[in-house]
């Protein structure tokens, strides 16, 4: 069986001003640097990494480096590519990109920003495809441009479940990775060779994610993971994750607009 790994999706702390609590991100990243993870992702959705400025980013990035030796993957989601190669020249060990957002532009335009993002990356890059999230569905005449052509391009975050063996079959020398939590422990992902996962939930149930990282087919395991998901994303990301952490003290339950705490999150998992 293939060896899958888990990359960690950090959320970022804020304080009652809705600015970033440094010393709670310095603690939290230090508990979770205990585990096997492959990585931390930094500035991605569940960090809220739109709503962070570049410098917050650079601080982050410098915070997690004081802290752990694990690589680091950087979520760089913009507008446009000028926007989006601040965040390029920052010291990251991996760039997860998508396209553009908001502007859902054509399959052409698309592939000339991969190019200007592979061309500018100093770090090797990841694509990142959630159309949910983006307004463009990465189709597979955008994978083989980027295979064939971008060099730089090394592997893929694929929150299309339906398209997951199909193109990770096609796309071998690709490391192929779900944003799923859920549908890391599916035959369908197994039988595929998923890479692994960049995980939003594993902050909350680290332990658990790991073992099934290795053994998915566990069970007892598999039902507790597959309830945790159905409870956790009834509610937006990172709502769920953050209020945990202020259930156990390790962070306050804040967030900046457009984000909204809602009522308090129950849920009986064990503690980290």
């Amino acid at each position: 069986m293939k060896e899958r790994k888990i990359w960690l999706s950090l959320v970022t702390p804020f304080d009652e001003a809705r600015n970033v609590d440094w010393e709670a991100a310095i603690e939290y990243v230090r508990l979770l640097d205990r585990y096997d993870f492959a990585g931390f992702l930094v500035g991605g959705s569940v960090g809220e990494g739109l709503l962070l400025s570049d410098d917050e980013v650079r601080r982050y990035i410098d915070v997690v480096r004081k802290v752990s030796n694990k690589p680091i993957m950087l979520g760089v989601i913009d507008f446009n590519f000028q926007r989006a190669a601040t965040r390029l020249a920052l010291d990251a060990d991996f760039n997860l990109v998508t396209p553009c957002i908001y502007f859902k532009p054509p399959k052409e335009a698309t592939k000339e920003y991969f190019r200007q993002i592979s061309n500018t990356s100093k770090s090797k890059v990841y694509l990142y495809n959630n159309a949910g999230r983006v307004g463009v569905n990465l189709d597979r005449s955008i994978y083989r441009f980027a295979y064939d052509e971008l060099e730089n391009v090394i592997g893929v975050k694929e929150c299309d479940d339906a398209k997951f063996a199909e193109y990770s079959s096609e796309f071998t020398r690709w490391d192929f990775m779900t944003g799923n939590d859920p549908f890391m422990i599916s035959k369908d992902f197994v039988n595929a060779g998923g890479s692994g996962c960049i995980s939003t939930l594993a902050n909350i149930a680290p332990k658990l994610s790991l073992d099934l990282a290795a053994d998915p087919f566990d069970d007892t395991k598999a039902a507790s993971w597959e309830s945790l998901c159905s409870h956790a994303y009834s509610i937006p990301n990172p709502i769920a994750v953050k209020q945990m952490f202020a259930k156990w003290g390790v962070m306050k339950p804040y967030f900046r607009a457009q984000m909204h705490p809602l009522p308090e999150f129950e849920y009986p998992i064990d503690k980290i």
